[in-house]
């Protein structure tokens, strides 16, 4: 081959090569002319109930104010704070008096169709205030519409452990159970590689405009009935694995944890499965916590329900938080005292001053620092029943609650209320 045909084969490479570059270098400019585009329209006060997320597959998006959410007849409003919760902002770091509960869930911890103060968290946290004084309670809602077990494991750990719940209630079971074209597991990938490329993806209106126009038509394509009939979202192995797991991230960071066994659904065909879920969590709350059984419950009483529906109403709401609550106290699971407080010290028994009668005395020299005979004031000093002061260097004490928790040993008062 002559040098000049050698020149001119390079040189067409090279100039293949300058043109791809080139036309490249075009699309990503009408790309990211699009995004910007795309960004100017997108920009509206109306936001998502839901946004995407790369390891959860979809999460409530954050700082959501009065927003209303509709689905399946029902609707409510909806605020929510920087974690997506349906809950006021909460501090990370615990005060020295915090007891703190993390509920986590599907649609109905959510509390579809119910006010944000109507939902059992926000109703359980009210309860434990009136009653625990002493404690600064906080009772978080990490319920999320249409989560499964999967989805909770990882919820907790990327969202709700570092809150260092004293007490972790875990109400999954239906979206479990239901049927979907493919696992939960198999949907959403734990790939570090695939969840970096996600968080670029989901900041892009492009893709995101593509992705959801793609999801609508499958969304439909499904409403029509034509999809097969698919498996479990989770399966009961897996649905055994996950609520373990969840015990195993409650336990190690110090949390008791407390069950739901849900209400029940109409129209369950494959009724041997659907027990199977039921037993799994009788089991798993048997060996690592506590269980509520609204299944039993709430058994064939409308009352408890939303209108044509299987999720709990405002009434139902209030049964749980109850139930919950009855729990947390009969089984002792508030802690006896405050992190970083003293020891606690059993009080003496109440005094039960009435007029006329003096103020006991424990010592031979009393607030005018001189002595005297006992039971009788300083001179020129009415006794305390009488209107006058108590010696400076008494203690009066509170009226004390008697101790009514049924099964509580002989002398564990219940200081803290």
């Amino acid at each position: 081959m002559r040098t000049s045909d050698i020149y001119k084969a390079k040189s067409g490479k090279k100039l293949l090569f300058i043109q791809v570059i080139f036309n490249i270098v075009i699309v990503v400019l009408i790309l990211i002319v699009f995004e910007f585009i795309l960004q100017g329209f997108g920009k509206s006060d109306k936001k998502s109930t839901f946004e995407p997320h790369p390891t959860l597959y979809w999460k409530l998006s954050p700082n959501l104010m009065n927003h209303k959410y509709e689905v399946d007849n029902t609707s409510c409003r909806v605020d929510t704070n920087s974690d997506g919760f349906r809950n006021e902002k909460v501090d990370v770091k615990r005060n020295e008096r915090s007891f703190r509960i993390v509920c986590i869930g599907d649609e109905s911890t959510f509390g579809s169709g119910v006010l944000q103060s109507e939902t059992f968290p926000k109703i359980l946290q009210n309860n434990i205030r009136k009653r625990y004084h002493f404690f600064i309670t906080e009772v978080i809602n990490a319920g999320v519409q249409g989560y499964s077990s999967y989805q909770g494991v990882r919820m907790l750990k990327e969202y709700c452990i570092k809150y260092k719940p004293d007490i972790v209630v875990v109400y999954f079971m239906h979206n479990d159970f239901a049927m979907g074209t493919k696992e939960d597991k198999a949907r959403i990938s734990d790939n570090s590689l695939a969840v970096k490329i996600k968080k670029i993806l989901y900041k892009s209106h492009i893709f995101m405009t593509i992705r959801n126009y793609i999801l609508d038509k499958l969304y439909k394509h499904t409403a029509r009935g034509t999809e097969p009939k698919g498996v479990h979202r989770v399966s009961t192995e897996d649905f055994k694995k996950n609520l373990d797991e969840m015990s195993r991230i409650a336990t190690e960071n110090g949390a008791k944890l407390i069950f739901v066994n849900p209400q029940d659904e109409e129209d369950i065909k494959d009724k041997k499965t659907y027990l199977k879920y039921r037993n799994i969590i009788r089991s798993v709350a048997n060996k690592n916590g506590y269980i509520i059984n609204l299944m039993t419950s709430f058994e064939k009483n409308n009352i408890f329900f939303l209108p044509s529906s299987n999720l709990p109403g405002m009434i139902g709401h209030k049964a749980i938080a109850d139930m919950l609550f009855a729990k947390i106290k009969y089984k002792s699971l508030m802690p006896q005292k405050a992190e970083g407080s003293k020891a606690k010290v059993k009080l003496p028994p109440r005094i039960d001053l009435q007029p006329g009668k003096q103020l006991p005395v424990t010592g031979e020299k009393h607030s005018d620092g001189k002595p005297r005979p006992k039971g009788k004031p300083p001179e020129g000093k009415k006794p305390f029943g009488e209107g006058g002061s108590p010696p400076a260097n008494e203690q009066i004490l509170p009226p004390q609650r008697p101790n009514d928790v049924p099964g509580k040993p002989q002398g564990q008062e219940d200081f803290y209320f």
